[in-house]
């Protein structure tokens, strides 16, 4: 595995666990739920999985590179994690 593609790793698994946390007021006003929370934290772990059984990064159609429509899709805009996501969602974007 390339450091790149560990670098994403540990990114994706360090963002899971923070959005297993208890819900924040910040988080709550930028639209976060538990549910969307746990709903995007699933998504993490299960890409990261696949990462891991196939040793590199998946093919682009593969990636959750589109974060913003993720983020959108579970009514979040703003808070918590969002930055983060939306970084990471350019990383996998950008990647080879």
């Amino acid at each position: 595995m390339s450091p790149e593609v560990t670098e994403i790793l540990k990114t994706i698994e360090e963002l899971s666990r923070r959005l297993r946390e208890p819900i924040d007021d910040e988080m709550l006003t930028g639209g976060w739920s538990e549910q969307s929370a746990v709903a995007l934290s699933e998504g993490l772990v299960k890409f990261a999985a696949k990462i891991k059984l196939v040793d590199h990064m998946p093919p682009k159609s593969e990636r959750p590179w589109n974060m913003i429509r993720i983020l959108d899709f579970n009514s979040v805009h703003g808070g918590g994690l969002f930055d983060d996501l939306l970084a990471l969602g350019l990383k996998l974007r950008d990647m080879p």
